[in-house]
C-alpha cells in the first residue's frame, strides 16, 4: 500500500484516506468538533489543499483529503506530524496503523 513517503508523482491530484475508529466513550459530536476545527486551523492552511470529507460506514471513520500533488501531500504530512492535530485527535480516535492510512493517485473527477 503506497503511503504519503513512497507514492512516486504522477502530476495528478492525490488522496490521503485515513481509516479510523472512536475510542470508548467518544461521541460523533466530539469528532465533529473535532473535524471543524482540525480543517479551520490546519487542513484549510495547507499549500495544494483542494477538499476534505468525514465519511463513515457504520463501523469505521474515514477522513479524506485531496491535495493537488504529492509534494503537497507530503509537506502537508510533515506539518500535520508536528502540528496540534495528533494530540487533539488522540484524545477521542484510536490512532490508525500506516495500513489505514494509504495514499492515491486521482486518475479522473467529474
Amino acid at each position: 500500500m503506497q503511503n504519503v513517503y513512497t507514492i512516486k508523482d504522477r502530476g495528478t491530484n492525490v488522496m490521503d484516506f485515513g481509516a479510523f475508529t472512536l475510542k470508548e466513550g467518544a461521541t460523533e459530536a466530539q469528532l465533529f468538533e473535532i473535524h471543524e476545527k482540525v480543517y479551520k486551523e490546519f487542513f484549510s492552511k495547507c499549500k495544494g489543499f483542494i477538499d476534505n470529507k468525514l465519511l463513515f460506514d457504520g463501523v469505521k471513520y474515514y477522513d479524506l483529503t485531496i491535495y493537488a500533488s504529492v509534494e503537497d501531500a507530503k509537506v502537508a504530512a510533515d506539518a500535520f506530524a508536528t502540528s496540534f492535530v495528533p494530540a487533539i485527535y488522540s484524545k477521542i480516535i484510536n490512532p490508525p496503523t500506516e495500513e489505514q492510512v494509504p495514499f492515491f493517485h486521482i486518475l479522473k473527477s467529474y
